[in-house]
C-alpha cells in the first residue's frame, strides 16, 4: 500500500528529467539534488516535488540556484531498482568516456541511455555555472530499517555540508565501491555527498530528505533560516538521527559522542546464482562482531570478517551488495 501511495503521489507519468529549478539570480551557490538513481527509491523524487511546490508558492528571497533531477526515469516508471543494470555502478571512467562518444540511438541498454542523458545534462550545467559554486547531493533510501546517514567524498566542502545534517557521515566509499555517482562527481572535482534517508516506503524518509535539503540550502546561503517553514522541526528530525540517539548503536555510544565520522571498511559482493539471504532484522549501525553469522548463500553461512557496525543489509531482490561494515574512524 505504501508503495502505491508513493507511486500515486509523484505522478509517475509526469516525471521529467529536471524535476524543478528555482532561482532569482544566476550568481551565488548552485545546489543540485539527484533522486531516483535507483528507480525503487521514490522518496527523493517525492521530496523534490514537495520542495519545488513550496518554493514556487512561497517565493522567498533566494541566492543562487536549486535544481532537482530525476535519475533512472525508466526504472522509476516501472517501479524497479533498475531495468537491466544497476545505474549506480556504471560511472567509472571507461563507461563514461564510451557513453560520451556513442550516439544515443545506438545504445541498446536502458541504463546506458539514462546515463548518457544524465551526463549530457550535468555537463551542460557545468558549462552554465561556475564550477566552484556547484554542490551535489545524491538522494537514496535503503531496503532495511534503521538510521539515516551521509556518504561524502573527500572534498571538505561536501563533508562540511554532510556534517551539518547531524547524521553519521561515512567516508571511504571510493575504496570499496567503483562506479557510483559519487565516483563520477569526484572525478569532476566537485563537492558531493549522498543522503540515505531510511527505508524505501517509509513516509518519514520523505520528511528527512526535505529536512536535509532545507538545511543544505540554509548552510550554503541560498535561503535565510527564518524563511524556511518548520526549520526548527526539521533540525530536530535530523538531530534525532544522530548516532548518540540511535538505539541500536548504544553499545558503542561512548565512541560516537565525539566522533560521528565512520569509515566504510567492508563490502560483501553477491555473485549471480548464489541465493544470498540476509539474516532477518539487522538494522543500520547495529554493532556486529567478528565471526557473527550475518547471512547465508549456496556456500553456507556468511560470517562477519571484523568487528564493526552493520550498514545497508540487503532485504530486496535486486542488488549486488549484500551488506557493508563501517567503523568509527
Amino acid at each position: 500500500m505504501l508503495r502505491l501511495l508513493f507511486l500515486n503521489y509523484i505522478y509517475l507519468k509526469q516525471v521529467k528529467r529536471v524535476i524543478g529549478e528555482f532561482s532569482q539570480s544566476t550568481d551565488g551557490p548552485v545546489f543540485i539534488a539527484i533522486a531516483g538513481i535507483h528507480g525503487n527509491e521514490l522518496a527523493g523524487v517525492s521530496a523534490l516535488y514537495r520542495l519545488f511546490q513550496q518554493l514556487s508558492f512561497m517565493q522567498p528571497k533566494f541566492n543562487g540556484t536549486f535544481i532537482g533531477i530525476a535519475g533512472n526515469l525508466r526504472a522509476i516508471n516501472a517501479g524497479k531498482r533498475y531495468i537491466s543494470i544497476d545505474l549506480n555502478r556504471q560511472w567509472y571512467a571507461e563507461k563514461v568516456n564510451y557513453l560520451e562518444r556513442a550516439p544515443k540511438y545506438l545504445l541498446q541498454v536502458s541504463e546506458d541511455v539514462e546515463q548518457k542523458e544524465l551526463i549530457t545534462l550535468l555537463k551542460r550545467l557545468l558549462r552554465r555555472y561556475k564550477k566552484e559554486n556547484i554542490n551535489l547531493l545524491d538522494l537514496h533510501t535503503t531496503s532495511s530499517e534503521g538510521g539515516a546517514f551521509c556518504i561524502a567524498n573527500a572534498d571538505s566542502r561536501a563533508q562540511d555540508l554532510a556534517k551539518s545534517l547531524h547524521v553519521p557521515v561515512i567516508v571511504g566509499l571510493e575504496k570499496v565501491i567503483i562506479g557510483t555517482t559519487m565516483n563520477y562527481f569526484t572525478s569532476l572535482d566537485l563537492p558531493a555527498f549522498g543522503f540515505e534517508a531510511g527505508e524505501h516506503y517509509d513516509w518519514q524518509s520523505v520528511i528527512r530528505m526535505e529536512a536535509a535539503i532545507w538545511k543544505c540550502l540554509v548552510k550554503l546561503g541560498c535561503i535565510n533560516q527564518k524563511d524556511v517553514p518548520l526549520y526548527d522541526y526539521y533540525d530536530d528530525v535530523l538531530m534525532q538521527l544522530s548516532l548518540k540517539n540511535n538505539k541500536v548503536a548504544h553499545k558503542i555510544a561512548d565512541k560516537l559522542d565525539t566522533n560521528k565520522v565512520l569509515e566504510l571498511c567492508y563490502r560483501h559482493v553477491i555473485m549471480p546464482d548464489q541465493n544470498f539471504e540476509m539474516k532477518p532484522n539487522y538494522l543500520n549501525f547495529q554493532p556486529i562482531e567478528k565471526g557473527e553469522v550475518l547471512a547465508n548463500d549456496v556456500n553456507g553461512p556468511i560470517k562477519s570478517p571484523l568487528n564493526g557496525m552493520m550498514l545497508m543489509p540487503l532485504y530486496q531482490k535486486q542488488g549486488n551488495d549484500g551488506f557493508f561494515i563501517v567503523r568509527p574512524t
